[in-house]
Order: structure tokens, then sequence, then C-alpha cells
């Protein structure tokens, strides 16, 4: 009987773990429509703190670069999302002109507010792993 109630209670943990694991999907399908909900996706995830959707987006080596050129880690990123945690979040990407550009399993997104004098550009780069988008690289430029 002790066995059993051993059994059951790492089957019912693996359970969770596969539960967990199902529900960390960003985007599945390769396309540039992909790309464009990720972009709206990880600006919300970010800018109130959902660290669960960050950690699943993110791939294992993420490097980030400020706009002051600071690189970054996963880690890093992550946890300076947690002083949004709790924030309201409105969209903002209308204001942003993008552009995404596919190169096999890799994608690029560029986003762009300002003028020719002022501005504010993101770049973002994604790898497909077969299964799903992983962000790989971010980085933030103001001029």
């Amino acid at each position: 009987m002790k066995y059993l109630t051993v059994a059951a209670t790492l089957l019912a943990l693996s359970g969770i773990h596969e539960a967990e694991a199902a529900q960390c999907v960003t985007a599945t399908e390769h396309s540039e429509a992909a790309i464009q909900q990720l972009e709206e996706s990880w600006s919300r995830a970010y800018w109130t703190g959902d660290t669960a959707f960050l950690q699943c987006l993110y791939a294992p080596k993420l490097l980030s670069a400020d706009s002051r050129g600071k690189l970054t880690s996963k880690e890093d990123d992550i946890a300076s999302s947690l002083k949004n945690r709790g924030k309201q979040w409105t969209s903002n990407q209308h204001a942003y002109t993008r552009t995404i550009k596919m190169f096999g399993n890799t994608a690029v997104a560029t986003s762009f507010k300002g003028d020719d004098a002022h501005g504010f550009r993101v770049t973002d780069i994604y790898e497909y792993d077969g299964k799903q988008w992983h962000a790989i690289f971010s980085q933030d430029t103001k001029y």
C-alpha cells in the first residue's frame, strides 16, 4: 500500500509538470503573424510583470542590450519585470512602425517610433525550435 501511495504521488507530480510544460507555449505557427503577436505579448508580459510568460518566451541564453548598451541575461530581464507586477497595460503598438523579416528558423522584428532626429528603435531576434518561437536577443536604441 505504501508503494502505491508513493507511485500515485509521483504520477500526480509528473502530471503537474507536464501540464505546466504544455501551458508554456509562446507561438507555434512559423509565420510573420506569429512574430507580430509575440511582439505584442512580450511587451504586455514585461510591462505587467508576467514572469511565467517571459520564462517561457526567453531562450536560456537570451541577451538583451538596453539603450545605454548594458547587456543583461534572461534572469536579469525577468527580475527587472517584477517591478511592473500588477500594473495595468495599454497597448501602444500602433505607435510603432514594425518590420518583420524571416530567415529560415530565425525572425528579426524591428520596431520604430519617432522621427529622423529623435526616436526609439527596438530589435528583437527570435529562433524557432521546431515547435515554438523563443526570443534570443533584444536591443533598445534611443537617439
